[in-house]
């Protein structure tokens, strides 16, 4: 039917994560960053208030899967090694499963 909007398929590029929730939506963002961001270039990306974005970068950065660098604003950067470590930890226990 011409002018409906079909929801198979994958989410509009424009919008992938309109779908998720906040804290997803930020998560997803920090993924997708190449280069260290503020809280509020994050927020913007994310569709988030900037106080959300703080407490969940915040939060983030605890596990070690950001990295926040200090300055004025302070920027944040997904932490590559913390993929790389989880990716690790995936392949030892899929191998562990296997014997």
């Amino acid at each position: 039917m011409p002018g409906t909007v079909s929801t198979d398929g994958p989410p509009s590029f424009d919008d992938p994560f309109s779908e998720d929730d906040v804290e997803q939506r930020i998560y997803g963002t920090i993924l997708q960053t190449r280069e260290p961001a503020t809280a509020s270039a994050i927020a913007e990306r994310a569709a988030s208030d900037l106080k959300t974005a703080r407490k969940y970068l915040s939060w983030f950065s605890e596990l070690g899967i950001v990295t926040r660098y200090g300055g004025h604003p302070a920027t944040y950067g997904r932490n590559d090694a913390y993929f790389e470590w989880r990716r690790i930890n995936q392949l030892v226990a899929t191998d562990k499963g296997t014997q």
